[in-house]
């Protein structure tokens, strides 16, 4: 299995995504979302020392997500290839499908906290970065969505929820509202500032 996303050429990996193999395709592409949000948040953390006390923290925090990020894209490929099994009748779909959410929700996890860190950015870093820094809130919210929908529809067709005592769907929820929070927050500090 070819895979290594991080180390293709962005059009190598957009070429993986529209081709006929099952992976790389919606959780990979979530995660490569919410690492383009991780680099643009770094930019902006980068450019924001000396102006925001915590900036150091935020672009070192950045650069882990963005690793993470990287890293879930290729997870996430490779446990598809569980469901993929599982439809051939290699094992339980049910198990396979259970074991795919984990990785979206990871992704929706990072991109939550991005989301945060953007808004963040967005009302107090470079005002001439604030189109930058909200970018990466709304592409941490898109990435988190998605992600959360994929969870969803792998324990709907799993055939587990809430009722089942899986907290992974209420998480997702919670984290899909938190980043459209915080994009929202980002949104409102863009439309209120001035170039300075």
């Amino acid at each position: 299995m070819e895979t290594e996303l991080a180390s293709r050429s962005v059009t190598d990996v957009l070429k993986a995504v529209a081709g006929e193999a099952p992976t790389p395709a919606a959780g990979s592409s979530a995660a490569l979302v919410v690492g383009f949000a991780a680099s643009l948040v770094s930019k902006c953390a980068r450019k924001a020392v000396g102006r925001i006390e915590e900036a150091h923290e935020i672009l070192e925090r950045a650069e882990v997500l963005r690793g993470r990020a990287e890293q879930l894209a290729e997870a996430d490929a490779g446990s598809y290839h569980g469901v993929v099994a599982a439809n051939r009748g290699e094992g339980s779909l049910a198990d396979a499908l259970s074991a795919a959410s984990d990785t979206p929700l990871a992704i929706a996890e990072v991109g939550a906290e991005l989301a945060d860190a953007a808004a963040e950015l967005a009302g107090r870093g470079k005002p001439w970065l604030r189109g930058d820094a909200h970018t990466a809130a709304l592409l941490a919210e898109a990435g988190t969505r998605a992600a959360v929908m994929l969870v969803h529809l792998n324990l709907r067709d799993a055939g587990i929820g809430p009722r089942h005592g899986d907290p992974r769907g209420e998480r997702g929820r919670w984290l899909a509202a938190a980043a459209g929070e915080a994009r929202a927050r980002s949104g409102a500090a863009v439309e209120s500032r001035s170039v300075r």
